[in-house]
């Protein structure tokens, strides 16, 4: 498997952060507030065959329980992950929703709902059989709906 390498052909664009309840009492979460990010990608080519063409997609980091005072508040906030956390983290390439683990992410306020983020991931396109793991280094601003859906 080859190397997709997006560190070298994309950048991250800003992205949105949505806020919701979710509660399922056959698994028995009781009522949880969630957040869920997407952070949009350039256009670019993967790669993966001899007629591969740009592709447009978007990291998705679902599920993520903050468990915050303030969850409209996510300054100074510094998340990491790994496979047995409850987040989905995905990356959709070559037909595949690819895992992905956050080494370290960094929030900074800079406006009410604006945040620059700085963050390092584990890519995991070795899950998908599309190309090798690698590291995806990325710095963007995300903006915070303060809407809270139910």
């Amino acid at each position: 498997m080859e190397l997709i390498n997006l560190q070298e052909k994309t950048t991250a664009e800003k992205g949105r952060i949505e806020i919701f309840w979710y509660e399922n009492k056959k698994i028995e979460l009781d009522r949880t507030l969630f957040h869920r990010m997407f952070i949009p990608l350039t256009a670019f080519d993967p790669g993966l065959g001899p007629d591969s063409e740009s592709v447009e997609t978007d990291i998705i980091f679902d599920w993520l329980n903050l468990n915050l005072r303030d969850p409209l508040n996510l300054d100074k906030l510094i998340l990491k992950s790994h496979p047995t956390d409850d987040a989905a983290i995905t990356i959709e390439l070559g037909g595949k929703h690819n895992p992905c683990y956050m080494n370290r992410m960094s929030f900074s306020k800079v406006d009410t709902y604006l945040y620059d983020i700085d963050c390092e991931m584990l890519v995991d396109f070795e899950f998908g059989k599309i190309g090798k793991k690698e590291i995806f280094k990325f710095k963007c601003q995300v903006e915070l709906d303060p809407k809270i859906f139910k």
